[in-house]
């Protein structure tokens, strides 16, 4: 092998070993949450009780309940800005709507 295929094979195994770059993460930040599970829509305002080197827990600040995530998460399901939150919510409402505009029932009919 010359020198040069090793050195392109070298660079090709530290750029695979470098970690994604996470935003640090603080205790009592507020991060919000989608939960979307049609036909149910949620946007949830979480502090954060945990964090750790490969997950950490938001409390939501209704409920006090907690939830475990990942830092994969993050910009998935978890935002730092609401605005990022509840347009990934808005569309995903807005397409099921659009696939289920259909299946609309009639409130004339009755059910019994």
């Amino acid at each position: 092998m010359s020198q040069t295929q090793a050195q392109t094979k070298t660079q090709t195994t530290e750029q695979s070993v470098t970690p994604p770059v996470t935003p640090p993460l603080t205790k009592n930040q507020t991060l919000y949450f989608t939960r979307i599970l049609p036909p149910s829509f949620n946007l949830y305002e979480l502090k954060i009780r945990t964090v750790a080197d490969t997950y950490f827990v938001g409390t939501d600040k209704r409920t006090k309940h907690a939830f475990l995530f990942s830092y994969s998460d993050l910009g998935k399901s978890v935002f730092i800005e609401r605005s990022d939150a509840l347009e990934l919510v808005k569309k995903a409402e807005a397409r099921y709507k659009e696939e289920h505009k259909d299946d609309v029932i009639n409130d004339e009919e009755e059910w019994f």
